[in-house]
C-alpha cells in the first residue's frame, strides 16, 4: 500500500484596504535563520507631511510598523505617495531610498521594499506599417510593481521574427523591412538581470526566490510594401 499524506492549512493572500485611496501593504519577515522577526519595527515617514488624495488627507507624516509574533506586518499608505524608511540594525541601505506607492489596492511588502519588472509593453503596439529597406526601431518599456515604467534594453529581451524574409534585425532595436508582406515580432522571454535593478547600493546582487514572471507582450503586427 503505498504511503499519503494529508496537507491542510489556509490560503493567505495580499490583504486589500477598504479605502480606495489606499494601498495595504502586507508580509511576513524574517532572519536568516528563517525564523520570523517576531516584534520587530521600523519607521515609514511620507515624504510630504501632507498627503491628499481624493476624500482623503494624511496628516500624519511618521508610520511606526511593528511585525507580530508570526513576523507579519500590514499597513496602508496613500496611492501615488513616496515615502522613505527607517530599518535600524537590518536593511539599512534602505534608508536612503525612496519607495513608491502604487495605484493599487494590495501589494506584497517585498515588491514594494525591492520593486521588480511585472509587466512588459511595446512603446508603440502598432500595427506597423513600413516600406522596402526601411529601418524602424521598436521600444518596449517595463513597469516595476510600484507603478514605476523603466526603458528595456535589447539585452534584456528575447524578440522572435515569424518571418526574417520579410522584416530582419539589423541591431540592437533595429529592423528592417526586406521583402512585401506581413510578419509579427513576438517577445519571448526577459532577463531583468541585465537592468541591474536587484542591487544594493553597493552593487551587490540581491536573491530573491519564486518572483513571478512578468506578462509579456501580444505579438506587434508590421506590414512591408
Amino acid at each position: 500500500m503505498a504511503n499519503a499524506i494529508t496537507l491542510s492549512g489556509a490560503v493567505i493572500s495580499a490583504a486589500s484596504s477598504p479605502n480606495p485611496d489606499m494601498c495595504r501593504i502586507s508580509g511576513y519577515l524574517i532572519n536568516a535563520m528563517n525564523q520570523p522577526l517576531a516584534g520587530w519595527a521600523f519607521v515609514l515617514r511620507y515624504c510630504s507631511p501632507l498627503g491628499l488624495a481624493a476624500g482623503t488627507v494624511v496628516m500624519q507624516e511618521r508610520m511606526n510598523i511593528k511585525a507580530d509574533a508570526d513576523g507579519y506586518v500590514e499597513f496602508d499608505l496613500l496611492r501615488g505617495a513616496a515615502v522613505t524608511a527607517e530599518m535600524p540594525n537590518l536593511l539599512s541601505w534602505l534608508n536612503s531610498a525612496t519607495l513608491k506607492v502604487p495605484d493599487l489596492a494590495s501589494l506584497d511588502l517585498m515588491a514594494f521594499l525591492f520593486p521588480y519588472i511585472a509587466s512588459v509593453a511595446w512603446v508603440d503596439a502598432g500595427p506597423l506599417a513600413i516600406s522596402v529597406d526601411e529601418t524602424f526601431v521598436i521600444a518596449l518599456e517595463g513597469t516595476l510593481t510600484n507603478g514605476e515604467t523603466v526603458a528595456l534594453t535589447s539585452g534584456s529581451l528575447t524578440i522572435v521574427s515569424s518571418n526574417v524574409a520579410v522584416v530582419a534585425l539589423t541591431e540592437g532595436f533595429t529592423y528592417r523591412g526586406v521583402s512585401a508582406g506581413s510578419e509579427t515580432l513576438t517577445v519571448t522571454a526577459f532577463d531583468a538581470s541585465v537592468l541591474e535593478l536587484q542591487q544594493d547600493q553597493e552593487g551587490a546582487d540581491l536573491v530573491f526566490f519564486d518572483i513571478p514572471a512578468p506578462t509579456l507582450p501580444a505579438a506587434l503586427s508590421v506590414v512591408v510594401s
